[in-house]
């Protein structure tokens, strides 16, 4: 059987790592299986925890605000948010995601520079969610 001839994947997960994992695979599996034309992005939610120490000294040598503005230029969100989550300088930058490939390209100079830990989080905004819902057939 062909990757093109599969079923599409449907799954539901109490956690986004359900779906993800750590690495982005099952989410490469599922988009594989869909069939030959394009796939639609997912929208995602990327969160960067920086280490305070690392951020400190971006900030001083002037890293901090190059790395935010060349994340945007790259990611060009929909939406991004900057805050402390648990005492840490915290991003929380929405967007859609064309492939899980760009997973690397996107996290490194957050781990290099800041020392960032990096999740992905599949989100909806409200049309998507009420989508989903209508599908429900209720």
């Amino acid at each position: 059987m062909d990757v093109h001839d599969r079923p599409v994947v449907m799954f539901a997960a109490a956690r986004p790592t359900d779906i993800l994992g750590s690495t982005g695979l099952i989410w490469r599996y599922a988009t594989a299986c869909v069939g030959p034309e394009k796939v639609s992005a997912m929208r995602v939610l990327l969160k960067a925890s920086m280490d305070t120490d690392k951020a400190n000294e971006a900030i001083h040598n002037g890293t901090l605000t190059k790395l935010i503005q060349e994340s945007m230029e790259q990611i060009k969100p929909e939406a991004a948010y900057f805050t402390t989550d648990h005492g840490r300088r915290t991003a929380y930058i929405v967007f859609d995601m064309q492939e899980s490939s760009q997973m690397p390209v996107l996290s490194e100079p957050w781990f290099q520079n800041v020392g960032a830990e990096i999740t992905y989080t599949p989100v909806m905004n409200m049309e998507d969610v009420q989508k989903g819902l209508s599908q429900l057939g209720r």
